[in-house]
């Protein structure tokens, strides 16, 4: 679930972690080489000040007592600051449901709000029901027809987001995802070796 990084990522305006300091993956019983969950501490260098974060995401929660989703966790966000606390509930997902609590550590009060349109970068643009990826859409067709959206993820953004979730898995055990090309190189080797010869 690279959607863990990529939040945690934005919501820091950084690009890769300083490092890893712990990550612990619970490896799928199909296959050891994948996981089912994954626990991560990062630490990342934000204007020369240390700012650690803890990932965890888990493809195969159980329900409770088999029966309920635990739609209770939906992906969330915890971001506290010097003066506050925020917490994200359901960034993937927003435009289903979603709120965002501020707690002010002098004030002590909370405040809770909701945003299914516009923003501080689409302003009034978008509808209640557009999802991430109708956002996501509109930004590519502004692309396409030679326009500046308003957000977009640029190339270097999706390099330095790979090169993250690749020392997550280094700092695993895991190892680091291979390429596709090389894990076809790879497969078409075997097949070379074992298969028989044509006599």
């Amino acid at each position: 679930m690279t959607y863990v990084v990529s939040a945690t990522r934005f919501f820091l305006a950084a690009a890769v972690p300083r490092e890893v300091a712990s990550a612990k993956a619970r490896p799928s019983p199909g296959d050891r080489r994948v996981d089912d969950a994954m626990e991560a501490t990062l630490r990342f260098d934000v204007g020369g000040r240390m700012v650690e974060s803890k990932l965890y995401t888990d493809m195969w929660r159980a329900n409770v007592l088999g029966l309920i989703p635990r739609v209770w966790e939906l992906p969330s966000i915890e971001i506290e600051t010097e003066h506050a606390v925020m917490y994200f509930y359901n960034f993937m997902m927003p435009h289903v449901y979603h709120y965002i609590t501020v707690y002010d550590k002098r004030t002590k009060k909370t405040t809770t709000e909701k945003h299914y349109t516009g923003g501080p970068k689409w302003g009034d643009r978008g509808e209640e029901w557009w999802s991430t990826y109708r956002y996501q859409l509109e930004a590519f067709v502004d692309l396409a027809r030679g326009k500046k959206p308003p957000h977009c993820v640029t190339p270097d953004n999706s390099i330095a987001q790979m090169e993250t979730i690749d020392m997550v898995y280094e700092a695993s055990g895991l190892g680091r995802r291979r390429p596709t090309h090389e894990v076809l190189s790879a497969r078409a080797a075997e097949a070379t070796v074992t298969s028989p010869s044509a006599s």
